[in-house]
């Protein structure tokens, strides 16, 4: 299983793909601004399935780029999130193993389950879609974009 974005999220992202500094691995960039949109805003709300969703990375390929470096650290902020979402009690050393058994999995490329995946697929397109009401037309000018995006994940973040 590969990690997906939705056709819609592409469409909006299409004036900026392969603009720098989305000109490595743009669907990747854009999955990834929209996940870490997606972890902070469902602290309050439900996550929605993309339904469109199309797959980016070749079957059994890894992580792109410069995400490979840091893919335990992205894999850590699901996992965070997931334990946060269950009210796992992190003192229950037994709970926690039990509950991170279900999202990792050493031997796929991503070291993800293909569950984990589809949960990180989901949080990347409800960040996207908050990304979209928040900043309503789709993006033409990178540093517009840019300047938009932090101002969103700031106010997320606070």
């Amino acid at each position: 299983m590969s990690f997906q974005i939705s056709k819609t999220a592409q469409d909006w992202f299409k004036k900026i793909n392969n603009k720098s500094p989305f000109d490595t691995s743009p669907n990747m960039d854009f999955y990834y601004m929209c996940f870490l949109l997606g972890i902070n805003s469902t602290k309050q709300k439900q996550l929605n399935e993309p339904e469109d969703g199309k797959p980016f990375i070749a079957a059994n390929a890894t992580w792109p780029g410069l995400y490979k470096d840091n893919s335990k650290t992205i894999i850590a902020m699901l996992l965070e999130s997931e334990l946060e979402n269950f009210s796992i009690d992190r003192r229950d050393k037994d709970a926690v193993k039990a509950h991170l058994n279900k999202y990792l999995k050493p031997s796929s490329p991503f070291d993800l389950t293909d569950n984990a995946i589809k949960i990180m697929d989901n949080y990347s397109y409800t960040g996207f879609l908050e990304l979209q009401e928040e900043i309503h037309e789709a993006p033409s000018q990178v540093n517009v974009f840019l300047s938009q995006y932090h101002k969103v994940l700031t106010k997320y973040l606070s």
